[in-house]
């Protein structure tokens, strides 16, 4: 599940660099244009040197290796949430390796104004996320289904 989540990842960044030079605005709410993003998350740090860009990617490589390793699994959500969040973070840290800076093109607007970029690695982390947040509840949900 992971290499396929990478792949898709790096292919839609490769399609992006590809045809995305000029942005694609979808009902004033997403744009969809190749953005690189030297920064990290808001594209803070973006004024840094390359050997950050290297540092800050072997260390989203190191701690998605961490969680994917060393986090117990407790159930099916769980598994999910960790191959996510190890996926997105294991993509976004290669890519910033390779090419000194992560690759985005979804961008979200507010009132006609870009307020974030993104990519499917960021989606990947994201829905991982609000999964262990909302594990609990979907956990309980599950069991009442089975009484």
């Amino acid at each position: 599940m992971i290499i396929i989540l990478i792949a898709i990842d790096f292919i839609t960044k490769y399609m992006a660099m590809l045809y995305l030079s000029a942005p694609i605005f979808i009902m004033d709410i997403i744009t969809l244009h190749f953005v690189k993003n030297h920064g990290i998350g808001f594209s803070l740090l973006s004024n840094k040197s390359n050997l950050y860009q290297i540092c800050f990617g072997i260390l989203a490589i190191i701690i998605s290796l961490i969680i994917l390793y060393k986090i117990e699994i407790k159930d099916n959500i769980t598994n999910i949430s960790i191959k996510l969040i190890a996926a997105g973070g294991l993509s976004n840290g290669i890519d910033r390796i390779l090419t000194l800076g992560v690759t985005d093109f979804i961008g979200l607007n507010y009132y006609k104004k870009y307020f974030i970029f993104c990519n499917m690695a960021d989606i990947y982390l994201t829905i991982g996320a609000f999964l262990i947040i909302l594990e609990p509840l979907i956990n309980k949900y599950l069991n009442n289904l089975k009484k």
